[in-house]
């Protein structure tokens, strides 16, 4: 586990970069920045988690990547390029895929129109990529007549990531992507995002249930009043003892592997 605070972040053993983040300053009213210097990065078909306290700046520091929050300084590269100055939707079609928390999917409207709206700029990719998406996720499959408001908690952030996908993006970005589903629901998300990663997807989540994310990520960031505290594999994150005492609510428990 490394402080990141000021040094360049490095890459994974191995890894190639897909996202990269480096010092990133940004927030909603100028000069009164919430992530303060942040930096971090995503490589190909890894599952990398941001936990923190409530209040540290993951869900502003997601916004930003994303294009929906003023960034003052710092760097944003997906694939070597910047990502700053750009609008959202051209921060979308340059391969950044992002499920927020709340206000997902279009309630009313059909699971299949849902995903056509996601695949909007496909043109004729859009029939392969439906059928795609339907493999996937077959219980979209099942269902995809219905309107999305019949679904459960689960399914619906299930046709929520199946969106997001459609345009195959480079990373997928999601917000507490757990919040408010059942147990055996959260399990199941955090298992179809492991899935994904381990097909190729890259994924960048935030994450409150930190003990559930960590035990399905590859690595993670702490993120404590908008700055980096600690990085590292997820795993060892989750089997020390001051974090587990600082952020996963309990003293220490062993995961077996």
């Amino acid at each position: 586990m490394n402080p990141v605070n000021t040094a360049a972040v490095q890459p994974s053993a191995g890894g190639t970069a897909v996202l990269q983040l480096q010092d990133l300053v940004a927030g909603y009213v100028p000069g009164m920045p919430i992530v303060q210097g942040a930096s971090l990065r995503v490589d190909v078909g890894e599952m990398v988690t941001i936990i923190g306290p409530n209040g540290a700046g993951k869900s502003t520091l997601m916004k930003a990547i994303a294009g929906l929050v003023r960034i003052e300084s710092g760097r944003i590269d997906l694939r070597g390029q910047s990502l700053l100055g750009r609008a959202s939707d051209q921060i979308m079609q340059a391969g950044v895929g992002f499920v927020p928390q709340t206000g997902n999917v279009f309630a009313t409207l059909s699971i299949h129109e849902n995903l056509r709206i996601g695949g909007y700029i496909l043109g004729a990719e859009l029939t392969q990529r439906l059928e795609q998406a339907y493999a996937m996720f077959p219980v979209l499959a099942d269902k995809r007549r219905q309107k999305a408001r019949t679904l459960s908690g689960g399914q619906r952030q299930m046709l929520a990531i199946a969106r997001a996908l459609m345009t195959n993006p480079s990373v997928l970005m999601l917000d507490e992507p757990s919040a408010g589903l059942a147990p055996m629901m959260v399990q199941e998300v955090f298992e179809s995002l492991h899935r994904l990663s381990r097909q190729g997807v890259s994924i960048l989540m935030v994450e409150q249930n930190a003990k559930g994310a960590l035990q399905h990520s590859d690595r993670a960031y702490i993120l404590v009043e908008g700055r980096n505290h600690l990085d590292g594999a997820a795993r060892s994150l989750l089997d020390d003892p001051a974090v587990a005492a600082a952020f996963l609510g309990a003293a220490r428990r062993r995961v077996d592997a």
